[in-house]
């Protein structure tokens, strides 16, 4: 019948990665030197003190190849908060401003029939 879609997880994260980017989110590939590993800061919450050579920086934090997709799901459900809570504000103002108009045409209207002969 129609065309089998093929479901690529890693060009999701790709997109998903490079869209964060593009709303100024920081997230950086992190080739360490084999002295210096680095914890993953979702491991240590699982109680998992492994240490990697490889992995990424998000938002000034590091983490390992496993938990980049749950970080990066994170921040985009920060961003579509906040995106929300804007429209949210946004709507507000926007009421806010029609009713004080509406509130000032009545102050208008009630005082130019004051001065109506």
């Amino acid at each position: 019948m129609g065309k089998e879609q093929k479901f690529n997880i890693s060009g999701v994260q790709e997109d998903l990665e490079s869209e964060l980017r593009k709303k100024g989110f920081n997230i950086e590939r992190a080739q360490l030197p084999e002295n210096e590993p680095r914890q993953c800061e979702k491991c240590m919450k699982e109680d998992c003190f492994e240490f990697y050579n490889e992995g990424w920086f998000i938002e000034g934090q590091f983490y390992c190849e496993n938990h980049k997709e749950d970080i990066l799901n994170v921040l985009r459900q920060i961003n579509e908060v906040a995106i929300q809570r804007r429209k949210e504000e946004e709507e507000i103002i926007y009421n806010k401003i029609k009713s004080l108009e509406k509130h000032h045409a009545n102050i208008f209207i009630r005082d130019k029939a004051k001065n109506v002969p």
